[in-house]
């Protein structure tokens, strides 16, 4: 059995037992309501949760070491956090550009369910590469080069501001109809 403890353990091992996905979203798993890779945005199971997770796990990278547990660790949290009752999580892997990291930070916010009845707690969690320059952190995407003489991190990188801004722009106002919720970014 798989414990969401095991996952921040410091010896934590790669598990064997999970198949690593490619760049699309053939490793994903099939939401068993509506039948889609990802989940459609009007499934019903989004409605009524208490927690709502989107789980984005980076492992491959053009100019930078590729991280063979950030998948793994995507698919172990959902897994986790599917088990639990009130609780659906949603795994994307491998955004290859800034865009696919607006993309599917909007597609998981948007979602007409969690429009419809906000949950008390949203996560969003990232295993992957980072950064930080000049007090900003950025989410690098598969395509980043952060050692390119061209390079400019505010076009070229996704900045952790605009994660939380989308988060306030498109969960604050259903919120406010409710009762304040949260939103955590691991």
């Amino acid at each position: 059995a798989f414990e969401l403890a095991d996952l921040m353990s410091p010896t934590r091992r790669p598990r064997q037992d999970l198949r690593v996905p490619s760049h699309s979203d053939e490793g994903l798993q099939m939401c068993q309501q509506c039948s889609a890779v990802p989940c459609r945005q009007s499934c019903p199971t989004w409605k009524d949760l208490r927690v709502a997770m989107l789980c984005i796990g980076n492992q491959k990278y053009e100019h930078m070491d590729h991280l063979p547990n950030a998948t793994r660790d995507a698919s172990a949290l959902q897994e986790c956090v599917d088990k639990l009752p009130g609780c659906r999580a949603e795994t994307r892997q491998d955004l290859q550009s800034r865009k696919d990291f607006k993309d599917c930070i909007r597609t998981f916010l948007l979602r007409e369910g969690l429009r419809a009845s906000p949950p008390e707690l949203v996560l969003i969690t990232y295993s992957g590469h980072g950064m930080q320059q000049h007090g900003t952190v950025y989410l690098l995407s598969g395509d980043s080069d952060p050692n390119d003489q061209k390079c400019d991190p505010q076009s070229d990188f996704f900045p952790l501001r605009d994660l939380l801004r989308f988060c306030r722009k498109d969960l604050d106002e259903q919120a406010s109809l409710k009762m304040r919720k949260k939103v955590i970014f691991v």
